[in-house]
């Protein structure tokens, strides 16, 4: 009777740890799964990291336009020799390319000496020039620098897909951290539940068999239910507490001016949201065509690889144009000062101008160059055509998924009410004295095994509508 009575207290001081754990877990602080997303794309190092594609791609435009930026020149060359000067030639001047064909010049050169080059020879002051260059062949429609500019434009659309890509995946492995934390902490509950049951019902039958009616062994076997579920109830914590610490590597704090970003721990006694279980507005059932179009036009990988192609398109014009011969034409005015008018101002009757002529007789570098280009675009169309396939099939597939889990979560939410019926008529049996302990423990067990696979359902409903979103490539609205 004392070993037994020895067994009761213990469980009685278990108890009493167990309820006070439970108590300071009551929420005082909800974190929602939109609040959560928020900080996720506010604060995460990879969403910042994901940011600074847009900068990458400011970058190299801000690079590509280098090329039209004016150049100032300018040189000197002089000889002087047993005291006498041979020549002396300064010249300086600016060129200022365009993103049309044209480039501009203007320049000034002063020449003198005992036996300059009489080509070189300009008047005592000096000499002004302002030109332009145009190539007639190839360069016209199309040269290097533009290329680079037009390259850096769509480069700028294959950072901003690829922060958007970026942002996808971790999104979505935020939202699996949430459902999954959700779930730690609705089977952690039930856990708790079933410690009351078990607790509650320990109490009862210590109290029947201090009246006489039931034999005291049968308190032993109450306190064996409650140890068991003292151990599920610790290893559901150990799960949500991994989970819980899971989630919190997505939170981080925003960093000021003169701190850095820091990681959040997620307090013990923060909850968050019930599931929906609902497809939001964003995200509507579409037939087959409609979904591959809404992907096509829309998802970043696609995107990213538009942007590819484009600078591929962009370089094979470039290179396709250099299958043309050079043929560029130089015209200068020339002026000894800046007058508008006078015979010493500028005018037509004052020139100087050139031509240049050159063309490889095979062009074998220039086609072999222009192939491999072409083969780039091929290889970038088939890898696109074949992604925008595998991403509609598996957005499809998400769809078909989230239907066929519905009815699942109909038929076990089904089994949880009918599991509770059974519960209810076991507890009634016992106490009536019809039944064992060891039923009314099957039928709570059930009723609990029934309940985490309708937690496990919910979750799944949710992640399937996010990897549908995924696919889609709008998992953030």
């Amino acid at each position: 009777m004392q070993h037994v009575f020895r067994y009761i207290s213990l469980v009685v001081i278990v108890l009493f740890t167990i309820t006070n754990a439970a108590a300071q877990r009551d929420s005082i602080y909800t974190l929602t799964l939109d609040e959560f997303i928020q900080r996720v794309e506010k604060n995460h190092p990879i969403a910042k990291q994901a940011q600074l594609q847009i900068e990458r791609g400011e970058s190299n435009m801000r690079l590509a336009k280098g090329a039209l930026d004016p150049k100032l020149e300018a040189g000197i060359d002089q000889k002087y020799y047993d005291e006498t000067t041979y020549y002396s030639t300064t010249t300086g001047g600016i060129k200022i390319p365009t993103r049309s064909p044209i480039s501009f010049k203007a320049g000034y050169e002063l020449n003198d000496g005992k036996y300059l080059n009489p080509i070189y020879t300009v008047p005592q002051d000096g000499l002004y020039n302002a030109g332009v260059s145009l190539p007639l062949l190839q360069g016209l429609m199309t040269d290097e620098r533009r290329t680079a500019i037009r390259q850096a434009e769509a480069f700028q659309d294959f950072t901003e897909a690829e922060r958007q890509k970026i942002l996808n995946s971790l999104l979505y492995e935020a939202y699996g951290a949430y459902w999954n934390w959700w779930s730690s902490v609705e089977k952690t509950n039930i856990t708790v539940e079933l410690i009351d049951l078990a607790s509650t019902r320990f109490e009862a039958i210590k109290q029947r068999a201090i009246a006489g009616d039931r034999p005291f062994i049968d308190t032993v076997e109450a306190y064996l239910q409650v140890q068991l579920r003292q151990q599920q109830y610790i290893d559901a914590l150990i799960t949500e507490t991994k989970a819980r610490y899971f989630l919190s590597s997505f939170l981080w704090t925003d960093a000021s001016d003169d701190k850095e970003s820091v990681g959040l721990i997620i307090a013990e006694n923060t909850t968050p949201t019930e599931p929906l279980g609902l497809w939001p507005d964003s995200v509507i059932a579409l037939d087959s065509k409609q979904l591959y179009e809404i992907i096509d036009q829309n998802h970043p990988e696609l995107r990213a690889y538009d942007a590819k192609i484009a600078q591929l398109v962009f370089e094979e014009r470039w290179k396709r144009e250099k299958l043309k011969p050079k043929l560029d034409l130089e015209y200068n005015a020339l002026a000894e000062n800046f007058n508008t008018a006078g015979d010493q101002g500028f005018s037509t009757n004052n020139y100087k101008w050139g031509m240049t002529f050159s063309f490889p007789i095979f062009l074998r570098e220039a086609r072999g160059d222009l192939q491999i280009t072409r083969i780039k675009i091929s290889e970038s169309t088939y890898e696109r055509e074949l992604k925008t396939t595998e991403l509609a099939n598996k957005a499809q597939a998400a769809f078909l998924n989230f239907s066929q889990l519905q009815n699942q979560f109909n038929i076990v939410s089904q089994n949880v009410n009918n599991y509770r019926l059974l519960l209810d008529a076991e507890r009634t049996r016992f106490f009536n004295g019809e039944s064992s302990l060891f039923l009314v423990n099957q039928r709570e067990v059930s009723l609990a095994d029934a309940q985490m696979k309708r937690i496990d359902i919910q979750s799944k409903l949710e992640m399937t509508i996010a990897e549908a979103r995924y696919q889609i490539g709008k998992i953030s609205d």
